[in-house]
């Protein structure tokens, strides 16, 4: 993959939020004192940091003409683009909204806004993924490679020409 979305940084990220979700408070109120509001004021900052630098990765690897990127290794985008959608950003903001209450009492305070996000139209992109040539058997391996790639370039060209044509007759 050309862009930092590799899944050794996924799983990182995943074990860093698990971690992350694991410094919460006990509801019973025995653990808050100052020195842990501030540690986990530190915590729910790192988990924000965390989400804002994902949001960037994934806006760089998906902006633009996100299919001329032939190296990028599209399934591992797509786990990245779940894993900000389902995880990271939904129980970070939630993390947030919980802690804020407590941190408060002891005059600490998070950002109000996460920083960086991904729009829905660009996380629907990662989560589709690259569409695959329809001449693919989808058991994981590779066809042969052309001499030099132009026939599935071209016969990718056709296809999107077609797409063409069929939504001009529609109009």
């Amino acid at each position: 993959t050309s862009t930092c979305l590799k899944n050794e940084h996924l799983e990182a990220a995943q074990m860093l939020l698990k971690a992350g979700l694991a410094c919460e408070l006990k509801s019973n109120g025995e653990e808050e004192c100052e020195n842990t509001a501030i540690a986990l004021e530190r915590v729910v900052s790192d988990l924000i940091g965390l989400t804002t630098a994902v949001a960037t990765a994934l806006n760089n690897a998906l902006k633009g003409d996100y299919d001329a990127d032939v190296d990028m290794d599209w399934e591992l985008v797509t786990k990245w683009c779940e894993f900000y959608s389902t995880q990271l950003l939904v129980k970070t903001k939630s993390m947030m909204k919980r802690t804020t209450p407590i941190l408060d009492a002891y005059g600490l305070f998070l950002p109000s806004r996460m920083g960086a996000s991904v729009s829905q139209d660009v996380l629907q992109k990662g989560l589709k993924g690259r569409s695959p040539p329809s001449s693919s058997s989808g058991d994981g391996e590779d066809e042969a490679p052309t001499a030099d790639g132009r026939e599935d370039d071209e016969a990718l060209d056709r296809e999107e020409e077609g797409d063409v044509m069929e939504g001009k007759g529609e109009v």
